[in-house]
């Protein structure tokens, strides 16, 4: 894909998440040992990298399904949950072997941990024994075996949609409220927040004038979300209730997806060949980088900055390795079968020109093709 014809700021997104969430962890691991600093408090928030991937998922999913129920009034289910697989399956589940080949080797097995190749580990284990940021790959995958089935079932009946939306926002948040799970990364209280990505791009398809106003009130709430933010960080996060901060860190990076399609600068000038080698590696390095978390302990690097420095480059090692033998050819293997092919990928020896999609914008195509 040509780097120009990409929407700069959803990978200006996918870089600030991974980031957010690999410094985090390396501050939280550092702390725990060699006690709290003010660099490990204000980087613990970053944690919530995470519910911006959740955001920016449902976003850039539904508008792709939404696109293709507009156009067809249909969904192919197959072809989005084969797509959804190649991209994600193979580099999760070489990572799964790896550990489980060394939970064996060190006679830490257990069978129920066979429940990490179903994704039903997060309600098996209430602390997970190993592999613990795949939660998070259980909250999507969920998403993915819910999400397109109900899509279909609602079709174009906007009012179906609407109340949908406002259940798969509100349940969640109730659950949370009244404290209904084992643990706050079950995928039942965790699930609003890829549905909020999802129903931005309803509105973007489907409600194009209410979409215009959404635009036009951008300035205030991103001073809002930027006043949540800072006020988040200066709190430490701790002192708010996991319900609550939640919904703040929801807000804040629907806020933030929301600019994607605000105008073309923040989709044309964003462009950086680190942000973009960062947004295409995530995925590989939110998988790895705990493992590289735990050979640089062994080293016992007590400097944070040089920790640091030191635990990315071995993330980054470990992620390019899984990235270029494993999760890449996954994604190329699904143009090369004709039934997963992207809807706006070029027939074989046959180029054909890309169509208008209504109010998506080409940029966000470009972009949503490596989905």
């Amino acid at each position: 894909m040509n780097p120009s014809s990409r929407n700069a700021w959803l990978d200006v997104l996918r870089a600030m998440a991974i980031v957010l969430v690999i410094n985090c962890h390396t501050a939280s691991t550092h702390a725990h040992q060699f006690g709290p600093t003010t660099w490990t408090r204000v980087w613990g928030i970053g944690g919530h990298g995470v519910d911006l991937f959740f955001v920016l998922s449902g976003w850039l999913l539904g508008n792709l399904l939404f696109r293709e129920l507009k156009r067809t009034g249909r969904v192919q289910l197959t072809r989005f949950w084969g797509r959804r697989w190649l991209r994600t399956l193979p580099a999760y589940y070489t990572v799964l072997v790896l550990t489980l080949a060394q939970a064996i080797w060190q006679g830490r097995f257990e069978w129920r941990q066979m429940s990490f190749f179903v994704f039903f580990q997060t309600y098996i284990f209430e602390s997970q024994p190993f592999f613990g940021v795949s939660w998070s790959l259980c909250v999507e995958e969920h998403f993915y075996l819910i999400i397109a089935p109900l899509i279909l079932v609602i079709g174009k009946r906007r009012h179906l949609g609407l109340a949908f939306f406002f259940l798969m926002l509100g349940i969640p948040v109730l659950l949370r409220v009244y404290g209904l799970y084992e643990h706050r990364n079950q995928t039942h209280v965790r699930l609003d927040q890829c549905a909020s990505g999802v129903a931005l791009a309803y509105f973007f398809v489907f409600y194009p004038v209410a979409w215009g106003r959404l635009k036009q009130s951008l300035p205030v709430l991103a001073l809002i979300a930027l006043a949540l933010a800072t006020g988040l960080v200066l709190n430490r996060v701790g002192v708010i209730s996991m319900p609550e901060r939640l919904a703040y860190f929801t807000f804040i990076s629907m806020v933030l997806v929301l600019f994607s399609e605000y105008g073309r600068w923040w989709q044309s000038r964003a462009h950086h060949p680190l942000i973009l080698y960062l947004a295409t590696r995530s995925y590989s390095l939110y998988l790895v980088h705990i493992e590289a978390i735990s050979l640089v302990d062994k080293i016992h690097i007590e400097n944070a900055l040089a920790r640091c420095a030191v635990i990315w480059f071995f993330s980054l090692l470990c992620a390019e390795l899984l990235y270029r033998l494993i999760e890449r050819p996954g994604m190329e293997l699904r143009g090369k079968m004709s039934t997963l092919r992207s809807e706006h990928a070029p027939v074989p020896k046959q180029p054909i020109e890309h169509e208008s999609h209504g109010n998506v914008s080409a940029n966000l195509i470009e972009t949503t093709r490596s989905r």
